[in-house]
C-alpha cells in the first residue's frame, strides 16, 4: 500500500517467520453517549496475530478491506471493517491452511493478489486472486515460485512475478491475470513498468548475482516480451514515478553517480539530470513528480540530512532548500504536502544552531518560511513563547504507519477536507523530540494559524469532508479516545472499551469521502484489535445551503494566488449539526485574475537564493563554472539568451 520512492542499492532476501496458532476472533459491541444524546457504535474484534504488516482498502464501494498480518495470515471484511474474517475459513481446511506475505491490488482495485504457500509447500509456490466485485476466491496453477507480485499502474490485467533467492533471480509477465505467464529474463535485480505494456528491469552482468553497482538496463517492447533492448551499463537503482522513470549510473574509477531520466515511462530516450553543485551524490529520493516538476531529495556527504531540488522538463535541477532532515527512526524524508493543494509543502530542516525547525512553502518550492502565524490554546489564548529566540511551530512530519512502536502522530491533512490539518510538535525555537514536550495541533485553514487541541501527541483520523475527527493516544495504553464534529471547538472524550487499555497504532476511515466511520488499529498484548466506530446517528439531517460556507485557500498566504489559481472550497459552518450527503461537490477552481507574482517563480539551474541576496535568485559561481551556462552556445550567431535566474513554476 505504501511506496518509498528512493533509487540506492536495495539487498533482495527472503526470511520465514515462526507461524502462529490462529483461534477464532471475538466481536463484542460497546455504545459512547454523546453530548446530543445520541450514541456512537463501538464494534471491538481481535485478531490472533500480534500486528498487521500491510492492508488494502477499496473496491466499488470502498467498503472491501484486506490485512495482512505478521503471522501470514490476512482477514478480510466487506463492510468496511465492522466485522473481519481470517480468509483461511473461505479457502482451507484445518489440515491445509495457506500463508501469505503479499497482498497486492490491481490498478483499480477489482482484483487483489495474494502470494504465499500452502502447508507443507515453499513459499511462493501459491497464488490466490480474489475478485473484489464478485466477492470470491480463484487459486492459480503454475510451476514458477515467486517472490513478489507487481501489479501494472494502468492495465487491470497485466503483472509481473519476481523470484529472487540468493544468487538466482527471474522475472516473469502476463497480461491474464496469470492465467499464462512470459519469462522475461534471468538475473534481474529491479524491474518497473513503463506507461504503456513496456517493462524495464536491470540485469547482472556476471555469472553470479553479486555486482549490485554495475548491472545492465534493458527495456522490453510492450508487443514482444522476447525482444529486450539494452538501454545502458553500469546501472546502480532503477525507479519509475508517476510519468517519469529513473535510473542510476556509477561512472568512472571514482563510481560518480549519475542520474538519467525519461518522461513518458515508454521512452528509451534518457536525459542526463544536473545539478547546480559538485558535491559528492550518494542516494536520491523521489519526493513527486507534479505540476511538470519532480521534487528530488539528494544526500550528499551526511547522513542525517539532504538538500531538496526541483526540475522543470529537461530535468536540470535546482536547490529549493538545504538542510533538510532525514528521520532518524523510520529513515523518511521529512518533508511533506498539504493533501490536495498543489504547490504547498512543509519540511523540516537543520538551522545554523544545527537544531530541527518546520518551514513551509506554497509556491512548489520556491521560497520557504517558518510557521510563524498565530498558535493559540484551546480557549484562543496565544501561546506563550518560552525562548529567547523567536518562536514558531515546529511539527514531526513523517511516521511509519502501523507500527506499535511510533510515538509522534504525522502531519496529516485528505484531499476531502481541504484546509484541515492535524500536526504533533511543539511551539518554540525548534522541534523537540522528547515525547512529554510534544502536543497535538489542528488548523482549519491551511496552515495560516493553528489551535493546540491536547496537551499530548495523538494519532487522529478525519472523515465526512470534515464533519468528524477521532484522535486518541500514541501512548500509553489507553481506552479512551476524543471525537470532535465541530472541527476541534470541542474535544468530547468516550470509552471504548472494558477490557483493557490497548495500544492505539492507526486510525482510518477509508478513501471513500463522506464515510461517517472510523478503523481504529490497536494491540493488547500480543494480538492486534480492531475497533470500528459509526457516528452515522450524531446528525439526523443532511446538510442544507444555508449550513455551508466557501472559503478560499487564498486565505492561507494573505489573499495571494497559489500557482496562478485561486481554489474556493465550500464547507460545511463549523457549528452546523448535520451531515454531509453522499453528492458533495467541494472544491472548485478560479482560473484567470492571478497575475503573476514573484512567489510564482523559482530559480532557474545554476541560480540560488540565499539570505544575503535577501532572496534573489544569484548565480552560483561553482556551478558556472562547472556548466558554463553564461556562455555563448557552440554554434552562436548574432545574438543569444542566457536565463535572469527565474522560472516560472
Amino acid at each position: 500500500m505504501w511506496k518509498t520512492n528512493i533509487l540506492y542499492l536495495i539487498s533482495i532476501g527472503f526470511m520465514l517467520w515462526t507461524q502462529h496458532t490462529l483461534v477464532s476472533s471475538q466481536a463484542l459491541h460497546a455504545f459512547c453517549q454523546t453530548d446530543m444524546g445520541t450514541f456512537v457504535n463501538i464494534t471491538e474484534t481481535q485478531l490472533e496475530a500480534t500486528s498487521v504488516e500491510d492492508m488494502f482498502w477499496g473496491g466499488p464501494t470502498n467498503q472491501t478491506i484486506f490485512l495482512l498480518m505478521n503471522n501470514f495470515k490476512v482477514y478480510k471484511s466487506v463492510d468496511g471493517g465492522y466485522s473481519w474474517v481470517d480468509i483461511n475459513t473461505i479457502i482451507g481446511t484445518p489440515s491445509n491452511q495457506s500463508y501469505f506475505y503479499q497482498v497486492e491490488p490491481n490498478c483499480d482495485g477489482s482484483l487483489i493478489y495474494l502470494l504465499g504457500w500452502q502447508q507443507g509447500k515453499l513459499p511462493g509456490t501459491s497464488l490466490w486472486i480474489y475478485d473484489v466485485i464478485q466477492d470470491n476466491f480463484t487459486q492459480k496453477q503454475y510451476t514458477n515460485t515467486y517472490t513478489l507480485i507487481q501489479a501494472h499502474p494502468v492495465y487491470s490485467a497485466l503483472a509481473l512475478g519476481y523470484y529472487a533467492n540468493g544468487k538466482t533471480s527471474a522475472l516473469y509477465a502476463t497480461d491474464d491475470v496469470f492465467d499464462t505467464v512470459a519469462f522475461i529474463n534471468d538475473k534481474v535485480w529491479q524491474y518497473d513498468f513503463g506507461h504503456d505494456t513496456s517493462i524495464f528491469y536491470t540485469r547482472f552482468k556476471g555469472s553470479v548475482n553479486t555486482d549490485y553497482y554495475h548491472s545492465e538496463l534493458y527495456k522490453v517492447a510492450p508487443d514482444n516480451w522476447n525482444n529486450s533492448t539494452k538501454i545502458d551499463t553500469n546501472v546502480a537503482g532503477l525507479l519509475a514515478v508517476d510519468d517519469v522513470l529513473f535510473y542510476v549510473t556509477m561512472e568512472g574509477a571514482s563510481n560518480k553517480l549519475q542520474l538519467w531520466a525519461s518522461r513518458g515511462l515508454g521512452s528509451s530516450s534518457f536525459l542526463p539530470a544536473s545539478f547546480p553543485s559538485d558535491l559528492a551524490l550518494s542516494k536520491f529520493t523521489i519526493i513527486e513528480v507534479s505540476l511538470g516538476s519532480v521534487f528530488m531529495h539528494v544526500t550528499h556527504d551526511l547522513s542525517d540530512r539532504g538538500n531538496i531540488y526541483v526540475s522543470g522538463d529537461h530535468f536540470r535541477f535546482s536547490l529549493a532548500l538545504e538542510g533538510n532532515s532525514i528521520n532518524p527512526t523510520t529513515g523518511a524524508i521529512e518533508l511533506t504536502k498539504f493533501t490536495g493543494i498543489n504547490g504547498v509543502y512543509i519540511a523540516n530542516v537543520y538551522d545554523d544552531n544545527d537544531d530541527i525547525i518546520t518551514m513551509v512553502s506554497y509556491d512548489n518550492g520556491a521560497e520557504w518560511m517558518p510557521i510563524s502565524g498565530s498558535v493559540t490554546d484551546s480557549h484562543n489564548n496565544l501561546l506563550p513563547c518560552n525562548s529567547n529566540a523567536t518562536c514558531q511551530l515546529n511539527l514531526h512530519l513523517t511516521r511509519k504507519l502501523l507500527n506499535p512502536e511510533e510515538v509522534w502522530g504525522p502531519i496529516h491533512s485528505r484531499q476531502s477536507a481541504l484546509g484541515l490539518t492535524l500536526a504533533s510538535g511543539n511551539y518554540g525555537a525548534s522541534l523537540l523530540n522528547k515525547e512529554d514536550e510534544a502536543q497535538t495541533f489542528f488548523s482549519r485553514n491551511a496552515g495560516k494559524t493553528w489551535t493546540q487541541i491536547a496537551n499530548q501527541t495523538l494519532t487522529y483520523e478525519i472523515t465526512d469532508h470534515g464533519g468528524f475527527i477521532l484522535s486518541a493516544y500514541n501512548t500509553p495504553a489507553t481506552s479512551s479516545a476524543w471525537y470532535t464534529w465541530n472541527e476541534a471547538l470541542t474535544m468530547l472524550p468516550c470509552s471504548f472499551t472494558n477490557n483493557g487499555d490497548v495500544h492505539v497504532n492507526l486510525i482510518y476511515s477509508g478513501p471513500s469521502f463522506n464515510s461517517q466511520s472510523f478503523v481504529m488499529f490497536a494491540q493488547r498484548g500480543t494480538k492486534t484489535v480492531m475497533f470500528h466506530w459509526d457516528f452515522s446517528s450524531l446528525h439526523e439531517q443532511a446538510c442544507t445551503e444555508n449550513q455551508y460556507e466557501t472559503w478560499s485557500v487564498t486565505d492561507a498566504v494573505g489573499g495571494k494566488c497559489i500557482l496562478g489559481q485561486e481554489i474556493v472550497v465550500k464547507r460545511r459552518i463549523q457549528t452546523a449539526e448535520c451531515y454531509n450527503p453522499s453528492i458533495f461537490e467541494q472544491v472548485s477552481y478560479l482560473q484567470g485574475g492571478c497575475p503573476c507574482a514573484s512567489e510564482d517563480y523559482e530559480c532557474d539551474y545554476c541560480f540560488e537564493a540565499h539570505a544575503s541576496s535577501k532572496g534573489q535568485c544569484t548565480l552560483a559561481p561553482e556551478c558556472d563554472m562547472l556548466m558554463n551556462v553564461t556562455a555563448p552556445p557552440e554554434d552562436c550567431d548574432g545574438s543569444y539568451n542566457i536565463s535572469r535566474g527565474y522560472r516560472l513554476v
